[in-house]
Order: C-alpha cells, then structure tokens, then sequence
C-alpha cells in the first residue's frame, strides 16, 4: 500500500512539473523526453490504480494494466539513459549511441521494404509452417532471420529429409512441416540470404551508413562530436538548474 501512495504522489508531482514546464517554455517544450515522461507518470499510476474492489483485495491487474505497467518500466530505464548524457565519462557513449540510432532511422525505411518483400513471399510459400502461419508471424521470423539466425533446417528438412518417404502424406505433421514449392522457396531463400547476411550486415559494419558502423578510422571523430555534444547537454543542465 505504501508503494502504491509513492507512485501516486510521484505521478502527480511529475504532471504537476509537466503542466509548469509547458506553460513555461510552450512551442519548446515538445520533445521526445518530455512525452516520454508523459508516459512514465500515466502509465504508472494506471498500473497500480485499483479499478474495482476485487483488485483492492487481491492485488490482481488487468491484462492492458500488465501492458501499461511493462511500458513504464522499459520508458523510466530510457529517461535513466537520456539523463546519464549529460553526466561526465559515460556520457560520451551515450551520445554515440542516440546519434548511430538515429543515423538508423533513416536507413530503417530501406531495410523494412527489404523486410516486407521478404516476409509476404515466405508467408505465400511456407504458410503451413506455424512459423510463417500468419503475416505477423511471418514479418518478425523473417525480422529475427534478418540477425542470421536463419534456421535452414527447421524450414527446409523439419520432417526429416532421409526418411520422408516413411511419413504419411495426410498426417498433420507431414502437412505443417513440408516445404509444397521447394524451387522457388530455395531461389527466394538464397537471394535473402546474400542481400540480409552479405550485403545488408557488411553494409552496417563496415562504416558506409556512417555512423553504424564504426570503421576504426572513424573512431576518433566521432568520439570528439559526442563530446562536443554532451558539453553542450551539461551546459543546457546547469543552466535549467540555475533557473530553477
């Protein structure tokens, strides 16, 4: 009970200096830091709000409370890092990192369209597969086969390719593991395989969509930009602190 009455205090302080930064700085004040805080006090107090008296007594969530509740953990560990931008040494690291995640942002759009061809013609071939039974399912296989976890043999020789001929032709098993258009599934798995794992991966780790990859020459550049910025992040700290 205790810690339910810090959340609600805490949430409310934190709106309360939402609500005064806002008026305070207007057309400045959105950001994503800002809306992410938004996020934070809401979703907390949602979670730990009792919305009937059963829950009062046994302390049980709803399922959307569950998922409010996971996003308010995974958001107040981003502010954490957001924040540690602006303290000394590992500050530095931080900035490298927001500016190589947004460098891929932009070359997101790119990889999804890869990711979408790829994963609409493997759901059209290999839809019996439970792992490709839906074009969700399909899209996050094909995302996950993206990092080289291609798992050949589980798609191409799940039913044993030595012994099935022994398998009956109308069991379930033998329908749900059975690759129906194997010529066209290998032509479409081997053009995946060369762009996804040899063109795609040498293309990030090599340094060519600066800066994901950091080619050692570019190290020290980018390094010194990184703490350029956090310099200036300390600076727009202290003085909000002197402000206040």
């Amino acid at each position: 009970m205790l810690c339910k009455w810090l959340v609600y205090s805490l949430g409310l302080l934190g709106v309360l200096k939402e609500i005064f930064q806002a008026s305070i700085r207007r057309r400045d004040y959105l950001s994503f830091e800002n809306i992410m805080e938004w996020f934070i006090y809401l979703f907390s107090v949602l979670f730990v709000f009792d919305f009937t008296s059963e829950q009062r007594l046994t302390g049980l969530r709803y399922s959307w409370q569950w998922c409010f509740g996971a996003f308010a953990i995974f958001f107040a560990w981003m502010e954490m890092i957001i924040f540690i931008r602006k303290v000394a040494y590992v500050g530095t690291f931080v900035v490298m990192f927001t500016d190589m995640l947004k460098t891929f942002g932009r070359f997101s759009l790119i990889l999804f369209l890869f990711l979408l061809a790829f994963s609409l013609s493997f759901y059209s071939l290999l839809m019996n597969q439970s792992t490709f039974s839906s074009f969700g399912y399909a899209l996050m296989k094909t995302f996950v086969m993206l990092t080289g976890e291609f798992e050949y043999d589980d798609i191409f020789h799940g039913i044993g390719y030595l012994d099935k001929d022994e398998f009956d032709e109308e069991s379930h098993d033998y329908f749900e593991e059975m690759v129906w258009y194997e010529g066209v599934t290998y032509i479409i798995f081997s053009i995946f395989i060369v762009i996804a794992a040899i063109l795609i991966m040498n293309l990030l780790v090599s340094g060519s969509i600066h800066p994901i990859g950091l080619a050692v020459d570019d190290i020290k550049g980018v390094q010194e930009k990184a703490e350029l910025k956090k310099h200036a992040l300390q600076v727009s700290l202290s003085n909000m602190l002197y402000w206040k």
